[in-house]
């Protein structure tokens, strides 16, 4: 199989055509001819995930977060994210991105997903995205659970089932049930607007600022982290392109690691 016709199978799961415009996803770094003799998934490119690549005998790298946003005027070894790509090219890696069409994805997308893992039903797309006025795809999804919990069972829950920290922050509990949900993976707090005019009980995102959970009194505001809602991408990756290709050689990152660390003091004091 060559890079070309991975990303076909990529394509069809996740349009390149519906990324943003500010986004970068495709063929980053490569050949679309190349042979691929292994995949290795990660959440972010670093140099870390591209020395893991090669100790792992993958000429592919496929990520989420694209390694290239903005433009780069140059390639030296000043700066770490031209030192990753330099590196990348020097081990005639090949960089793949996508990103905001695997977000936008209403059936395998990572708020999808993530809304499957918390049991949510009857679920459909927050922001929508409209093709022939259907709502083909879009940001975030808002469903309901299959009974309703409080909100301490609620975050139990949430942390047990998608949580790989264990660290949900939140804006404080005003002891209603929790019912309907709406979800959006990563940095996302603009939507929440929306999720509490839909009516949800709970949003949850990432990378909400102190103020910001100041805003909604009526509505259980969560930030469980931007790693912990976007990591599920391997998973992701991994499910579609075995549908396609049984037993392709596919790797999950063991260094793609999320660069945030907690600290908690558990002496009581």
């Amino acid at each position: 199989m060559t890079v070309a016709e991975l990303i076909r199978i990529l394509d069809g799961y996740f349009p390149l055509s519906t990324q943003d415009s500010w986004d970068n996803s495709g063929l980053l770094i490569g050949a679309e001819e190349a042979c691929v003799e292994g995949v290795l998934l990660a959440l972010d490119v670093t140099q870390e995930v591209i020395d893991e690549a090669v100790d792992r005998h993958c000429n592919v790298v496929l990520s989420h977060h694209p390694l290239i946003f903005d433009g780069l005027k140059r390639l030296t070894t000043e700066e770490e994210q031209q030192r990753i790509v330099v590196s990348a090219i020097r081990k005639n890696l090949n960089i793949v991105a996508i990103h905001t069409p695997l977000d936008k994805s209403l059936e395998d997308g990572t708020s999808a997903t993530l809304a499957s893992m918390i049991g949510l039903r009857n679920c459909r797309v927050l922001i929508p995205e409209f093709c022939n006025g259907q709502p083909v795809y879009g940001y975030g999804v808002i469903g309901e659970l299959e009974q309703p919990l409080s909100e301490e069972e609620f975050l139990h829950h949430l942390s047990e089932k998608v949580s790989p920290s264990g660290v949900l922050r939140t804006n404080g509990l005003t002891n209603r049930d929790i019912e309907r949900v709406a979800i959006c993976t990563g940095s996302a707090f603009e939507f929440a607007e929306k999720a509490y005019e839909s009516n949800a009980d709970a949003y949850i995102t990432a990378d909400v600022k102190y103020h910001q959970f100041q805003r909604f009194k009526d509505m259980l505001l969560i930030d469980m982290g931007h790693f912990e809602s976007e990591v599920i991408c391997m998973d992701i990756f991994l499910r579609v392109i075995n549908k396609k290709i049984p037993n392709f050689a596919l790797c999950k990152s063991i260094t793609s690691q999320n660069i945030i660390k907690y600290y908690i003091n558990t002496d009581g004091k």
